[in-house]
């Protein structure tokens, strides 16, 4: 019995983080999509944090280029 129980307690210490994971990736999402969608805003910002927080899950469209060209360009 208690081997069961603790394997059952792994099992459940090892989902609950990616859970946790998954759940704050797709809150990020939602805050960048609405962001984006704000027709009114001449441009958008997200914290460093945020960004970060989506980790690897992060993918950008062109693989980066268009916003390393833009940086590229920008005074400083």
């Amino acid at each position: 019995m208690k081997k069961g129980f603790g394997a059952v307690l792994a099992l459940f210490a090892a989902i609950l983080p990616a859970g946790f994971i998954l759940a704050q990736s797709q809150g990020l999402e939602q805050k960048i999509w609405t962001l984006l969608d704000d027709g009114k805003a001449a441009y958008v910002s997200l914290a460093e944090s945020d960004l970060r927080a989506l980790g690897a899950s992060l993918d950008l469209p062109d693989g980066g280029r268009s916003i390393t060209a833009l940086a590229g360009k920008a005074d400083g």
